[in-house]
């Protein structure tokens, strides 16, 4: 059996969209990103808001919390309310092996849940259906 390299982590060539804010969320994703998993980090437009969640502040003014749980992770604004927001997010959800979001039940963060196309990630939602009923068996596979 031929060796498996881990030299760039784990996770390496896993997809993840981070639609998560606050704590739990953000820790998931930053620990799937400190084992190699990409990370795509969507905020609003008028950024996520504990970037203000300070003091202490970084050079750029972004809260040291903000800093630590997003480290590793690629990040943007995109407005959800906008078709145009959704088209993008529908699109990440196309290439993407995981979505984590950790909305208040019946929240629907400005329609995200609602309003991208369902058939767009039917192939993401089986997946983690499967996840869900059979976890010990579940492997990640691109």
């Amino acid at each position: 059996m031929p060796a498996t390299d881990f030299s760039r982590g784990a996770l390496t060539g896993l997809r993840v969209v981070d639609l998560s804010r606050v704590l739990a969320g953000p820790l998931c994703t930053q620990m799937l990103a400190d084992h190699g998993a990409d990370v795509v980090k969507i905020e609003p437009p008028q950024g996520d808001e504990t970037r203000l969640l300070g003091p202490p502040f970084d050079d750029a003014g972004d809260a040291a919390y903000f800093g630590a749980v997003n480290r590793g992770k690629r990040a943007f604004g995109l407005d959800l309310s906008r078709p145009e927001g959704r088209a993008v997010l529908e699109a990440l959800l196309g290439n993407a092996d995981v979505l984590i979001e950790n909305f208040l039940p019946g929240q629907r963060h400005a329609g995200a849940r609602r309003r991208t196309g369902r058939r767009s990630h039917r192939r993401l939602c089986d997946r983690l259906q499967r996840a869900h009923r059979h976890p010990s068996r579940f492997v990640v596979a691109p």
